[in-house]
């Protein structure tokens, strides 16, 4: 009796591990019905922190869907959300609402003043920019890194 004791409760705590090791190793790929998985998300608050998150592959890459809110935009790029709350920076205007469609735009300093079509003189050589255009609009702005080390906002 105590043997077959034995081997019931050795299988039901073999069971039970196996059930525990299932559970701690099962991911979803696939999000529930009416839910979407979520991804990693940077923010960046440029007013506090100065310009970051511009990778060298946004620069590179044609620009990305994103959305614009009353201080900040942002958007997915490479399955990361990234956001750049701007409140603060010198240059940038709020607007109303949220949820503005529109493109995230980046790319080297370099070419501001073709970009904004006025001569940006205090560009920190060798940064990068971000920006947000509306769709259906030819203006936006840009983010960008001054050589005082000071994000600037200019509206085009």
């Amino acid at each position: 009796m105590n043997r077959s004791f034995s081997k019931i409760r050795h299988i039901q705590e073999s069971n039970l591990r196996l059930e525990k090791r299932m559970l701690s190793e099962q991911v979803s790929t696939t999000p529930i019905s009416g839910q979407t998985e979520q991804s990693e998300s940077m923010t960046n608050n440029v007013a506090k922190e100065g310009l970051k998150n511009v990778t060298p592959q946004m620069v590179e890459s044609p620009p990305f869907d994103g959305e614009r809110w009353a201080y900040g935009f942002g958007g997915e790029f490479n399955g990361i959300g990234y956001s750049w709350e701007c409140n603060g920076v010198e240059g940038m205007g709020g607007v109303r609402g949220i949820g503005i469609k529109g493109k995230i735009i980046s790319d080297k300093n370099e070419i501001l003043s073709q970009l904004t079509k006025e001569e940006v003189t205090d560009a920190q050589k060798g940064g990068n920019f971000i920006g947000f255009v509306e769709n259906g609009t030819r203006g936006g702005f840009v983010i960008y890194t001054t050589t005082s080390n000071k994000p600037k906002c200019i509206n085009y």
